[in-house]
């Protein structure tokens, strides 16, 4: 599948198609970047889609990558090729004397050539190495694409906390109103009133320490934007992570799973290591030179019947590889350097299926945490602070059941707001993971 369905993808650059360019290609002209909002930021209330499509086209980090596998593309069109001829002249101001008269003026040329197939497998190591940074350059993109990701949920996490919190807040209030009432004719005694503004004065501390929390979030975001300010979302009620994971069976998909750019741009490193390695074992191979000199000879005083004819020679030559040894060693080191490359991508295999396996685990938990909630343990609490209250009014309940109560409402609320959060969060992880979704998440009815 390709990229292109994480994020619209930029208009295309040129380039040379066999080098695989890395997807979604960015922008190239500055006069094309640009977001939602005016001066290329985005709008306050623009989408998560949205903003992924925004760093899409401008983000400086992609434009670094992309700029680097540009450079990588032009050095492999480089790589391994001949030496520049060499002309040459020579000026002799004492004539050599010749048979055929004297020689002052001498002219040559020569071209050293390389093994046969040693500019084609150099130019194949740099060619491996272009798609490795293409590859590279998909893996980056779904980092940033994380990492947006998990900083919006977590922002809509603690908006949706603070909301929470200030509902509880002005139920605290209003009780204490109430209470202050009857404490003051002698109904309660004061104490009650003591523990209730204790308990509001917190949870006024904790919405204060979640303003700045936010705070701190906005400006990672800014920065994972590719923005020099930070960004603040407002999210609207179609906001809400309201997706669940995708329904697999995890085993037989992750069998046959393609592998995520990361794992493929390791696989490439192999093939130029490979390549590498082949372009070093040519150094047992001689190298040739050809050449050619001609020599001006004048007629001067020589008697010979071939007088003041031009001497011309052809010249060929090859190099005698006798050092073996500083060879066989860099071959040594040319094949450890295979050998670590697929060590290091079966290692990565290895990792990347046991975060599949266990991201796939903590979505369906959390989405299990969300339906208990919703269904079940926020209706018996709302249900349980009816009855308290109640019993409370009618002095038949202690005041510390009716705020256990209370707390019990609001700490649910926390909670089905951080699974919600968590699931969403987790599906961006297995959709990362995957290097894209897999199967489209199902909305929850």
């Amino acid at each position: 599948m390709s990229m292109c369905v994480l994020a619209g993808c930029a208009t295309p650059l040129s380039y040379v198609p066999e080098h695989e360019p890395p997807t979604p290609l960015v922008l190239d002209a500055p006069e094309e970047r640009g977001g939602g909002g005016e001066g290329g930021t985005p709008e306050r209330g623009d989408s998560l889609e949205t903003l992924l499509e925004f760093v899409t086209r401008q983000h400086p980090g992609l434009r670094a990558d992309h700029a680097r596998w540009r450079a990588q593309v032009a050095s492999a069109r480089a790589a391994g090729r001949w030496a520049d001829p060499m002309v040459g002249y020579v000026f002799a101001p004492l004539p050599i004397e010749t048979r055929l008269g004297p020689n002052r003026h001498t002219f040559s040329a020569s071209q050293k050539i390389p093994w046969f197939s040693r500019t084609e497998l150099s130019q194949d190591a740099e060619h491996a190495g272009a798609r490795a940074l293409a590859r590279s350059f998909d893996a980056g993109y779904l980092a940033i694409r994380l990492e947006i990701e998990q900083l919006y949920w977590s922002l809509w996490l603690l908006g949706r906390q603070e909301e929470v919190l200030r509902g509880e807040l002005g139920l605290l209030e209003s009780l204490e109103a109430s209470l202050q009432a009857r404490v003051e004719i002698g109904a309660r005694p004061a104490s009650e009133l003591s523990r209730m503004g204790l308990m509001r004065v917190r949870l006024a501390d904790r919405i204060t320490g979640l303003g700045s929390l936010r705070q701190a979030q906005e400006a990672q975001l800014g920065s994972a934007l590719g923005l020099s300010s930070p960004h603040r979302p407002v999210f609207s009620g179609s906001s809400a992570p309201s997706q669940a994971p995708p329904e697999v069976d995890l085993e037989p998909m992750l069998a046959r799973a393609e592998a995520p750019p990361h794992l493929r741009a390791l696989a490439v490193r192999i093939e130029q290591r490979r390549a590498q390695r082949e372009v070093v074992g040519l150094e047992h191979m001689p190298n040739f030179e050809i050449g050619a000199q001609w020599s001006l000879i004048d007629e001067g005083d020589a008697m010979g019947d071939d007088r003041g004819r031009d001497a011309v020679m052809l010249r060929v030559g090859l190099t005698i590889p006798i050092w073996s040894a500083a060879t066989d060693s860099r071959l040594d080191a040319s094949q450890a350097r295979v050998v670590e490359a697929e060590a290091t991508l079966e290692r990565e295999r290895q990792v990347w299926l046991s975060r599949l396996r266990a991201t796939h685990a903590q979505a369906w938990d959390a989405h299990r945490r969300v339906r208990l909630i919703e269904t079940t343990l926020l209706a018996q609490a709302r249900a349980t602070f009816d009855m308290v209250r109640g019993d409370y009014e009618a002095e038949r309940a202690e005041f510390s059941a009716l705020l256990q109560a209370i707390n019990d409402i609001y700490e649910l609320e926390l909670e089905l707001a951080r699974a919600r959060s968590q699931r969403a969060r987790q599906i961006s992880r297995w959709n990362a993971l995957l290097g894209h979704p897999l199967v489209t998440p199902q909305e929850i009815k």
